[in-house]
């Protein structure tokens, strides 16, 4: 029986602000597009993306969205600005504070009511040392960083599939 609380998860996202680690993966591009084609009128998409030697986090995110699986999207109508409210940010889940600048916390802090953590290192051939960082330690970081949301009403664990 379904309760008279009900609402959909569009109304439930609606107007909402998400924050996204492990967006570069395969299960977090996938909850990104998910939250793009089901709810619309989400307000904004944070994705947490590590900047490389070649690209920036926002290069990252563009390449990203210009794959294939964000086709269905492309090809709905009325969907104009819905990529643009996917945003970049800058950091790295094995830093204190995710590295983020003190700009885009104070930004994030006030705004983001969802947190998603899917990132991790699925590496099945890694050293203990380097999957206990970024697994360990990068669950820790985000966790931390989440308790400091001020409007933090759900925060999301996708664990990996195996451990070493």
């Amino acid at each position: 029986m379904v309760s008279e609380n009900y609402i959909s998860l569009s109304q439930f996202y609606a107007n909402k602000t998400v924050f996204i680690t492990g967006a570069t993966g395969f299960v977090g591009k996938c909850i990104v597009e998910k939250l793009l084609r089901g709810c619309p009128e989400i307000e904004r998409i944070y994705v947490l993306i590590r900047a490389k030697k070649s690209q920036s986090a926002e290069e990252r995110l563009q390449v990203i969205l210009q794959e294939k699986l964000f086709d269905k999207i492309r090809q709905c109508p009325n969907t104009e600005g819905l990529f643009q409210k996917v945003v970049a940010v800058d950091g790295d889940i094995t830093l204190n504070g995710l590295g983020i600048s003190l700009e885009e916390a104070l930004i994030l802090k006030s705004n983001v009511s969802i947190v998603f953590h899917s990132a991790a290192n699925v590496k099945f051939n890694a050293g203990l040392k380097e999957l206990l960082k970024s697994n360990t330690e990068g669950t820790k970081n985000v966790i931390e960083w989440s308790k400091k949301l001020e409007i933090l009403k759900a925060f999301v664990y996708v664990s990996t599939a195996f451990s070493n």
